[in-house]
């Protein structure tokens, strides 16, 4: 329950996102004669614009603080378990789109890298900002999503030859 409810208060930001794509999708539209690469561009600028918005931008400049670098730590009650299952959900799409855009992601273990250099820089973002607590499992959970992501893609797209 705790994961639907969080997941509906996050589209609020949907709008935002689905703006930027469409307004950075038109000039690209305009330039490019790949129309499918086009599309799959406006889905990653809409993806990457919710990222930042969640796990930045909607949180108040100095209002979280501290370091864990206990794995693990953060499971516990149902709340804290929900957020852990959120982690992993929130890069699942980057694991199969991000290899749908660049080619040299498409190896999973380059994707699932990249999905943790993603989150550790949103976690040192973070960090120095003060906008949320610097935790190892939110990159462990949010890499292991990247590597659910890449596994769906492979699978997905396997029979296209889209993926290697």
């Amino acid at each position: 329950m705790y994961i639907l409810k969080d997941i509906l208060i996050e589209l609020k930001y949907l709008p935002i996102a689905l703006a930027a794509g469409i307004l950075i999708g038109g000039v690209l539209l305009v330039f490019s004669r790949n129309r499918r690469r086009t599309f799959l561009s406006i889905l990653c600028i809409i993806y990457f614009v919710m990222i930042f918005i969640i796990t930045i931008f909607e949180r108040e400049p100095g209002s979280r603080t501290g370091i864990s670098l206990t794995l693990f730590e953060t499971l516990g009650g149902p709340h804290d378990n929900a957020y852990v299952i959120e982690n992993i959900l929130l890069f699942i799409p980057f694991g199969f789109l991000v290899p749908k855009m660049w080619k040299c992601l498409r190896r999973i273990p380059v994707c699932v890298f990249a999905g943790f250099c993603l989150s550790l820089t949103i976690e040192i973002t973070q960090l120095l900002t003060q906008r949320g607590h610097f935790q190892v499992d939110d990159i462990l959970m949010n890499t292991i999503g990247a590597g659910v992501g890449a596994l769906f893609g492979l699978f997905r797209f396997r029979k296209s030859n889209e993926y290697g």
